[in-house]
């Protein structure tokens, strides 16, 4: 495992429905990571589409996400279920 990379994606598990977006220094408290870090890695998840950052320096997650998620709306009936499976996934109910 890449230990860098955890704890860049156990920043992103701060990201909630109940907290969507965060300051730098605000994530840093709460997840314990020191501050530069948690800038770093922010800066560079928003370098990538994946978070978004508002006017006064707060981030919250980008459509990099929503993207992704289509990817696997699409995809997912022909590479995820078949046969059996086929009758209890929820998206496979879904009409197409």
């Amino acid at each position: 495992m890449l230990k860098t990379l955890d704890g860049a994606l156990a920043l992103l598990t701060h990201f909630t429905a109940r907290q969507p977006s965060w300051g730098v220094r605000g994530l840093a408290r709460h997840s314990g990571v020191h501050h530069a870090v948690v800038h770093r890695v922010l800066a560079t998840f928003a370098a990538n589409g994946f978070l978004v950052q508002d006017a006064v320096g707060r981030y919250g997650l980008g459509l990099r996400w929503f993207e992704l998620g289509q990817v696997i709306r699409k995809t997912s009936r022909s590479t995820r279920c078949s046969g059996a499976s086929r009758a209890r996934c929820c998206s496979c109910r879904s009409p197409a």
